[in-house]
């Protein structure tokens, strides 16, 4: 009887059984068609229950979609959602290609390319290269007119599954890279809006800050900064939960406080300093930020400074 060798155990790697999240799906394309825009063409309007990119090849002309324009050119897509009243205007001093894809897809991913017009990288361009070389594989094509220079109607007979799923693969591929880089742009650009805003309404604080002895306004501090009246009130109030001009009272009051505590300037004084229209509003708004009048401020600190001094 043979030996036998002792052969260790190998230690088996752990597989994780994840499945894939797939957010995109083209269930189904319904045409494909090249055309060839003469100048000043003019689209007639039309609407469907399903997605239709619009891709400029070269030329340029306007997208419209439910009366709004979008100027597209060389290298821009469009997409129309379902629902969307859309149709295409040529440029009148231009001869334009524009490709039109109309597909569904029920996904949620697709909220993404709502009222989208973007212009494509190199790479998605060289993905919509691929998906027209691939339908040149796999349709039959009609002659519409001189316009019209490819249309999609059915399969090849010799068109098999494999190349129909590597069709659908690259329209899926081109909307999923386009899908990612909206994605990121906008992770970059809140990023960016949270930081900026954050630094408007530092600057803010600084300015009223350095000019508690003046009677700035929001019309002051708007010119200063080179944005809207609105703008900066409301990335103010995001920011910190306030007003600016709660803000800016609140600053003043403390100084106010501080120069009664501090000074032998009269109430009527400090209102002026400070530029309360009259002492009645200054007490209003002293009142307002301390539970008490200036006077009773004052009141307050002298007695607390008797009764420490005996």
């Amino acid at each position: 009887m043979k030996n036998q060798r002792n052969v260790p155990e190998r230690n088996m790697p752990l597989y994780i059984n994840k499945k894939l999240d797939v957010p995109l799906t083209i269930e189904k394309v319904l045409s494909f068609s090249s055309l060839i825009m003469l100048p000043e063409y003019n689209d007639t309007g039309e609407k469907h229950d399903f997605w239709e990119m619009v891709y400029v090849d070269c030329g340029e002309g306007t997208a419209i979609a439910d009366d709004r324009p979008y100027s597209i050119s060389s290298g821009d897509v469009y997409f129309h959602k379902p629902g969307e009243v859309h149709s295409f205007h040529a440029k009148k001093d231009k001869m334009t290609h524009v490709y039109f894809i109309a597909f569904y897809s029920s996904d949620k991913f697709m909220k993404n390319f709502e009222n989208l017009k973007i212009s494509l990288a190199s790479s998605q361009i060289q993905m919509i290269h691929k998906i027209i070389e691939e339908v040149k594989n796999i349709y039959e094509y009609i002659q519409k007119n001189d316009n019209f220079s490819f249309s999609i109607t059915s399969f090849l007979p010799t068109t098999s599954p494999a190349q129909q799923q590597i069709f659908k693969n690259h329209l899926e591929n081109l909307l999923l890279s386009i899908g990612v880089k909206l994605e990121e742009q906008n992770r970059t650009d809140t990023n960016t809006n949270k930081n900026s805003k954050a630094q408007i309404a530092m600057k803010i604080t600084e300015i009223i800050s350095k000019n508690i002895y003046a009677n700035m306004t929001i019309e002051d501090i708007s010119d200063e900064l080179g944005y809207g009246r609105t703008y900066i009130s409301n990335t103010f109030k995001n920011t910190y939960g306030t007003s600016i001009m709660y803000h800016y009272n609140r600053l003043k009051i403390k100084e106010a406080k501080r120069l009664i505590r501090d000074t032998n300037y009269s109430l009527i004084t400090i209102a002026e300093m400070l530029k309360f229209n009259n002492q009645y509003y200054f007490s209003k708004v002293f009142k307002r930020y301390e539970n008490m009048t200036p006077s009773e401020f004052k009141h307050k600190i002298t007695t607390k400074y008797i009764i420490n001094t005996k």
